[in-house]
C-alpha cells in the first residue's frame, strides 16, 4: 500500500537556488547575484526597490598584459634569452629544447625546464633515388616493413633515421594466423612499468641504410581477400616465380595487431584503418553472428561443464546460464541439481556439433580435457588420442553457437613444451580464422582466492 502523503523534501540551504527555473544566460555572461534582497525603509515598511536583483552582466576575464605573457615564454639571463620551444646547443654538445619557464610565487626564482632534443624532424628526404616521407611504407633489409611516422636528422652527426611502426609477414607469427601471401601484422610492444602510450612504445627508429625500397601497404579491418593484391593484380600466382614476384613487389595488407608482451592478437579496428579502407565493426559482427536478440541478460553456455563451476561464476556475474554439456553421466546429474533451469546434456562435443538444433549464445566457455598437455602427464595414456581430437572441435563449437565471447580454461602446460606449443598455436589460429580477437595469459589461481597454488591458462576471444 502506498503512502498517501508524498515523502518530505530536503529543505534548500539559505543560498541554494533552483537554477532550472532561472533564465538561461548567453555564453560569456554570469548571474552576479541570483537572490532578491528586499530593502526596509526608515518607517519599517518594505520597499519596492531591490538591491542587485538578478543583476546580469558580462563575465569579466582579467587581461594578461603582453609583458606578462612574454615572461611566461621568454626569459633573459646573463645576456642569453631562453624561449619555450627554442632549441639550443649545450656545453656537452647535446641539443636541448626549452619546455617551460616557471617563476616561483614566493621566492621569485626562475626555473627553466628542458629536454634533450638531438633530432630534427624532416618533412621529406631523398634516398637512393626514392623520396621518403611520413605515411609511406618501406621494406627493410631484415624482410620486415616500416610505416614511417617521422624522419629524423641527428643535429650533431647529420645521420638520417626513420621512425615508425614495424610490420611482419603472418607466416612468422608462430602459426597464430593463416599464412597468406603479402598478409602482414602490425607488431606492438607494451611494458607494464613504462608510462609511455603503447603507440610510442611500439615505434622503432631505423637507420636509413636498412631501407631497401618503398612498398604499398594498406591497413584495413575488412576481411580477406578484400583490399589484398588479388584485387589489383591479374594472372596465375601458383608458380614459384609468380609468388616471388608478388612477395617482392605487390601490395601488402595488414588486418591484425600483435603484442607478444601481453599475449594479444587482435583485429585492426575501423578507426585504425586507412582512410576509405574500413567497414563498420557492427557490420562485420552481424555477418558472423546474425541479428542480435533483444534479451535482458547475456546468455551463457558451458562446454565440458563438470558439476558447473564456471556456470556458477557466470551466474554470479549476472549471465543467464542456458545450456551445458558433458559426456559423464554422473557429472551431468550433479549439474542438473545445481542448475535446474539450464539444459544440460550428457553428450560429447562431437554429438553436440552434429545435432540439428540451431542454438546461439552470447558467451561460450570451454574446458576441454587437459590431460595430454599437463606437466603431470609423463607417459602416454589410453585416452590421449580422444582427448586431443576433442580439443580440435573448438572451431566447430564456435561455428555452431556463434558467440560474442569465448573463454577457455586449460592447463598452463599447453604453453611449455614445443609439442604442446604446436597445439596452443593451432588453438589460437582456430579463433583468428573465424575473425576473433584473442588474448591469453597464465594465472596462478591462488591470487584469486584458491587455497592452493594452481597455474591455469586462460584464453579470451571476442568478436
Amino acid at each position: 500500500m502506498e503512502d498517501s502523503d508524498p515523502p518530505p523534501q530536503a529543505p534548500l540551504a539559505d543560498m541554494d537556488v533552483n537554477m532550472g527555473e532561472a533564465d538561461a544566460l548567453p555564453p560569456g555572461f554570469v548571474r552576479r547575484n541570483p537572490n532578491v534582497i528586499n530593502l526596509i525603509d526608515d518607517d519599517g515598511n518594505e520597499s519596492d526597490s531591490t538591491l542587485l536583483d538578478n543583476e546580469i552582466g558580462p563575465r569579466v576575464v582579467p587581461q594578461i598584459s603582453e609583458a606578462r605573457r612574454k615572461r611566461r615564454h621568454t626569459y633573459t639571463r646573463n645576456g642569453h634569452t631562453y624561449e619555450v620551444g627554442r632549441i639550443s646547443k649545450g656545453n656537452d654538445g647535446n641539443f636541448v629544447r626549452v619546455t617551460s619557464i616557471k617563476r616561483h610565487c614566493a621566492s621569485g626564482a626562475i626555473a627553466i625546464e628542458h629536454v634533450q632534443d638531438n633530432h630534427r624532424r624532416l618533412g621529406t628526404h631523398s634516398y637512393d633515388g626514392r623520396t621518403l616521407k611520413p605515411g609511406k611504407t618501406v621494406e627493410l633489409s631484415d624482410s620486415t616493413f616500416l610505416r614511417i611516422v617521422s624522419i629524423l636528422e641527428n643535429r650533431r652527426t647529420g645521420e638520417i633515421c626513420v621512425k615508425g611502426f614495424r610490420f611482419q609477414r603472418n607466416k612468422f607469427l608462430k602459426g597464430h594466423l593463416e599464412f597468406k601471401v603479402n598478409e602482414v601484422t602490425l607488431m606492438t610492444k607494451h611494458e607494464s612499468n613504462n608510462v609511455q602510450h603503447i603507440a610510442e612504445q611500439s615505434m622503432e627508429t631505423i637507420k636509413l641504410a636498412a631501407v631497401v625500397k618503398i612498398r604499398e601497404l594498406v591497413l584495413t579491418n575488412r576481411p580477406f581477400p578484400e583490399l589484398s593484391f588479388l584485387g589489383i593484380e591479374t594472372g596465375n600466382f601458383t608458380s614459384a616465380s609468380a609468388k616471388e614476384y608478388v612477395r617482392a613487389n605487390c601490395r601488402l595488407t595488414c588486418r591484425w595487431v600483435y603484442c607478444e608482451d601481453e599475449g594479444v592478437l587482435r583485429r585492426v579496428t575501423d578507426i585504425e584503418s586507412d582512410e576509405g579502407c574500413s567497414v563498420p565493426q557492427a557490420n562485420l559482427r552481424y555477418n558472423f553472428r546474425g541479428q542480435t536478440t533483444n534479451q535482458d541478460k547475456y546468455t551463457f553456455m558451458d562446454g565440458y561443464s563438470g558439476a558447473g563451476g564456471a556456470s556458477s561464476g557466470a551466474q554470479l556475474a549476472g549471465l543467464l546460464v542456458e545450456r551445458a554439456f558433458d559426456h559423464n553421466l554422473d557429472t551431468v546429474a550433479t549439474y542438473r541439481l545445481n542448475f535446474p533451469f539450464a539444459k544440460c546434456e550428457a553428450i560429447s562435443a562431437y554429438d553436440f556439433i552434429m545435432s540439428n538444433e540451431n542454438y546461439r549464445c552470447d558467451v561460450l566457455h570451454l574446458s576441454p580435457p587437459c590431460q595430454p598437455f599437463s606437466p603431470a602427464h609423463t607417459r602416454p595414456g589410453p585416452n590421449d588420442e580422444r582427448n586431443e581430437a576433442t580439443f580440435l572441435t573448438t572451431a566447430e563449437l564456435i561455428k555452431k553457437t556463434r558467440p560474442r565471447i569465448v573463454t577457455i580454461e586449460e592447463t598452463f602446460g599447453l604453453t611449455r613444451t614445443q609439442n604442446n606449443l604446436d597445439w596452443f598455436n593451432a588453438t589460437i589460429q582456430m579463433f583468428t580464422k573465424l575473425g576473433f580477437s584473442v588474448r591469453w595469459k597464465v594465472f596462478n589461481l591462488l591470487d584469486f582466492g584458491l587455497p592452493q597454488p594452481r597455474k591455469r591458462l586462460f584464453i579470451f576471444a571476442s568478436w
